[in-house]
Formats: structure tokens, C-alpha cells, sequence
């Protein structure tokens, strides 16, 4: 447990958190949490107990936030807790703030750990790496860094940010940190780790049309990440969900391997977001029911692309790496589930790859997830 500013979360299989608490425990090489004595899923910042305990503790390595009047901590210190039912941060002794990224201290203190109520406190320090088995996280020069089985100090890569209703991961294609996954493993479901659960995971029941894992996509670009990868005949699709009305973010972490021929990169399935590209030229569009509409931005072949399309009526847009185009009228249709790969039904197939592809409809800013994306994979293009 803790060390220090540092907490160590070591494998096990723990029950179920009790009711009002939320329990942290890495099973089966992935952090998992259990709320409210539920089964363990994969972590998530967004899940809050119903019916908060007020007390926190935890067996071996396992770690529970539960809810508290927790106080501010001294400088050099950021303290997490549970408090009105949302996760807040406060560093160097300031009011409370609801937790997006964490932010570091602006004195790191060297020393301390937690008040021992519901909060945890990540302080700076010189820490050993772990042992093996275990996870240990620590602040280090700023950045909150994990190691893992006795591996060196590596920063931790972040949750996005804001709450978005669908994400598909790349490096957690099968809601298990990628344990079950092999390179060249036909993907048959892409979980969804996003709040509208398994019920959007991405689906491909034909085995010939299940694009392909690939464990390093591009071998020293993007971090050597991972990435699910299409030939132009391959494709997924959620089932259709209930109507999410804009305005509507969608983004995605995509590299094509031709430009020849018109294709969807990412759609809904049976209202619109389509992003999609010229045959040819590569000259980007939106459509959401008018259109598709061109957005003054240019998709390069072979080159990995942060595409960051805010649907909202004539007030569209959309961002490629950070730069604007052209203010749109996409139209006002409503999302209602994920096409990867292709347009609605399977058609316009891409050749190419996505790493990550995140839905939206809670206002979070296309500059905050251009940022996330940028911490976990570097700037684009490359």
C-alpha cells in the first residue's frame, strides 16, 4: 500500500467493494473498480457510489475511495477524495475542484501520504520501482508515473477527459488491457469503455469482415501504440442506441493506408456524424444529414491524423490536429451508435487504421481532447 506519496495497487482478486464505496484493485493485468458491491469493470473516474460510507480502507493492494469531509491539504501536496458524490482534487491547500486531469503542486513536498478519511494524497518523492506483482503510482519530478512488475518509472496515461458516451480504445480493445489479444487476431468486439456500456460495444459477426488487431501499428510513430486496422472491406458497428441530440464531439486517432477512393473514416449508425474524405485528394467532410459538407482541411495518406469533429447544426466545424476549418451547416441529425471504418450499413469502407475513437455530448472542449490525445500518443501528424 502506501510508500510515501506513492500507492501500490498489487494483483489479487478481491471482492466486490461494500455499498458506498468504490474499490481500485488490478486484476488480471488491468485496473479494474467495483462500486456499490458491483462486479469489477474497467476503471472509469465517472462511477460514484449511490450511497457513500464516509470511511476509507482497503485489503493488500487494493485500494477504496469512499465519501468524506475531507480537508484541503498542506502545499506541495495533491489530495484526491470523493466528496458530493463527485471525484475532486485540491492542490496546495486550494478550495476543492472537480477532478478532470490531475494537476501537480507547485512546491512538490517530499513527503506524506493521506488524512487516512477518503482522501489520498500524492506528494512528490523519490521512490524505489515496484516489486513484482505490483503497480505503484507516485508523483515524480510533476508527473504522475507508474511502474509496474519492478519496470521503470514510465507517466501514467491519462483518462480522457470529460464523460464520453463511447470510446474505443485501442490499447484496451477487449476491456482487459489487450491480455486476450494477439497482432493479426481478427476483432470480432471492440468494447466500448465509454458511459453507455456494453450495450455500444462495436460488433463484427462476419469473421471476413472483422478488421484485425495490430499489437505496434506503426512501428515508431504514435508511441508504437496499437491500433485496429481495416483493408477497405473490413468494418464495425454498435447496435442502435436511443437518439443522443447535438451538439455532438467525435474523435478519432486515424491513419489511412489509400486516399483513392471516397470513404467514411467513422459514422453513426442510423442518424449521422459522418467523417469522410475525397476520393483522390483526401479533402475532409462532414455529414449529418446536409452534405457532406467540405471543411476546408486535408487528410495526408499514410499519416497518422487527430480528427476532432464537433457536430452543431450550422455551426459545425472540424479540427485535424489541432487546426480549425471551415465554419459548417452539417445538419441536426441526431447520433445514434458507432460505425468504424465505414458510412451507415457497412458502406464507404477506409483502408486504414483508427487507435481511438471517442463520442461526446457533454460539452467537453475539442482543445481538451486534442490535449489527452496529444499526452498519450504525441502530436499530430506523424
Amino acid at each position: 500500500m502506501p510508500i510515501g506519496g506513492a500507492i501500490d495497487i498489487a494483483e489479487g482478486a478481491p471482492p466486490p467493494a461494500p455499498q458506498g464505496v468504490t474499490r481500485i484493485a488490478r486484476i488480471g493485468g488491468v485496473l479494474m473498480q467495483s462500486t456499490d458491491g458491483a462486479n469489477y469493470s474497467p476503471l472509469s473516474t465517472a462511477m460514484i457510489p449511490s450511497t457513500p460510507s464516509g470511511r476509507l480502507g482497503g485489503p493488500g493492494g487494493v485500494l477504496d475511495l469512499s465519501e468524506g469531509a475531507v480537508a484541503v491539504p498542506r502545499l506541495g501536496v495533491t489530495r484526491i477524495a470523493r466528496i458530493g458524490g463527485v471525484l475532486m482534487q485540491s492542490v496546495d491547500g486550494a478550495i476543492w475542484a472537480p477532478l478532470t486531469a490531475l494537476t501537480s503542486p507547485t512546491s512538490p513536498s517530499t513527503q506524506g501520504y493521506g488524512p487516512g478519511l477518503a482522501g489520498i494524497d500524492l506528494s512528490e518523492g523519490q521512490f524505489s520501482v515496484s516489486a513484482p506483482g505490483v503497480t505503484r503510482l507516485a508523483r515524480i519530478g510533476g508527473v504522475l508515473a507508474t511502474s509496474t512488475d519492478g519496470g521503470a518509472w514510465t507517466p501514467l496515461a491519462s483518462l480522457p477527459p470529460g464523460a464520453p458516451f463511447m470510446w474505443f480504445d485501442a490499447q484496451n480493445v477487449d476491456g482487459l488491457g489487450n491480455s486476450t489479444m494477439v497482432d493479426g487476431q481478427q476483432v470480432g468486439t471492440w468494447v466500448n469503455l465509454g458511459s453507455a456500456g456494453a450495450g455500444a460495444n462495436a460488433i463484427q459477426a462476419t469473421a471476413g469482415l472483422r478488421p484485425l488487431f495490430r499489437k505496434i501499428a506503426t512501428p515508431g510513430l504514435i508511441g508504437n501504440k496499437s491500433a485496429v486496422q481495416s483493408d477497405g472491406t473490413q468494418f464495425m458497428a454498435t447496435a442502435v442506441l436511443g437518439a443522443v441530440v447535438q451538439p455532438i464531439v467525435v474523435a478519432v486517432v486515424f491513419r489511412a493506408t489509400s486516399i483513392a477512393s471516397l470513404c467514411a473514416i467513422i459514422d453513426s449508425n442510423s442518424g449521422r456524424d459522418m467523417i469522410s474524405f475525397t476520393a483522390g485528394t483526401g479533402a475532409l467532410n462532414m455529414y449529418a444529414g446536409a452534405g457532406p459538407v467540405a471543411t476546408g482541411l486535408t487528410l495526408a495518406n499514410a499519416t497518422w491524423e487527430t480528427l476532432v469533429a464537433t457536430f452543431n447544426g450550422a455551426s459545425s466545424f472540424l479540427r485535424m490536429n489541432g487546426t480549425q476549418g471551415s465554419t459548417i451547416n452539417a445538419g441536426t441529425s441526431s447520433n445514434t451508435g458507432a460505425e468504424l471504418f465505414s458510412a451507415l450499413a457497412g458502406t464507404s469502407i477506409v483502408p486504414g487504421f483508427i487507435e481511438e475513437a471517442l463520442f461526446y455530448s457533454d460539452g467537453t472542449s475539442p482543445a481538451a481532447i486534442e490535449a489527452y490525445i496529444a499526452a498519450k500518443i504525441g502530436a499530430t501528424p506523424q
